[in-house]
């Protein structure tokens, strides 16, 4: 599901990933079907619940297809070689921007430092929401984006038509969902 930022500029009936393709070797039938199927967890959005969102939204398990190719640096490719270890560093690149995170944090800087934060992190996202309303001239999505903490611009009326379907999908399917609360009082630096 697109998040609170992105639900206000991206038309929900078209954000959907259509495909999944995963190393055959790895895929496990049972598995995809309980996380992504109709007859998983998903299992409880009938089609009756589906059709009452509202703004295009709905649940659209993807295809899942499965592929023989092995990636060059994937772990089978790469026996023999030194062993592979999990990582706290992150790559992030775009056609438009290339980021090193280290722990969730741009290398070089230092944790709660404003300037620390990802170009995808919420605060950034956000921004760029406001960016886009500003270059539009758009008023009413300015005014939606435009709030004093990220807390109010996920509560405020633009994104209850995403709250109310992400609340009825975790209420339906995700039983035991710990929310990330607590953490969005922070504002824009405007």
């Amino acid at each position: 599901m697109l998040n609170s930022a992105a639900s206000l500029i991206l038309t929900p009936d078209r954000a959907y990933i259509k495909t999944l393709v995963l190393p055959a070797h790895q895929h496990v039938p049972a598995a995809t079907t309980r996380a992504f199927g109709w007859a998983g967890r998903m299992s409880a959005l009938i089609p009756e619940v589906i059709t009452s969102w509202p703004n295009g939204f709905s649940f659209r398990a993807p295809e899942i297809m499965t592929t023989d190719l092995e990636f060059p640096f994937s772990r089978r490719s790469r026996s023999g070689a030194p062993k592979i270890k999990p990582s706290n560093i992150t790559a992030v690149y775009t056609p438009h921007f290339q980021e090193t995170l280290i722990g969730g944090v741009l290398q070089g800087q230092k944790q709660g430092d404003p300037r620390a934060a990802s170009a995808i992190a919420r605060k950034s996202m956000w921004q760029a929401i406001v960016d886009v309303a500003e270059a539009m001239g758009s008023p009413v999505l300015l005014q939606a984006a435009v709030q004093p903490s990220y807390g109010k611009f996920k509560a405020s009326h633009a994104t209850e038509a995403r709250r109310r379907v992400s609340d009825e999908v975790k209420e339906r399917t995700l039983q035991g969902w710990i929310p990330n609360v607590g953490d969005e009082d922070f504002g824009l630096d405007r």
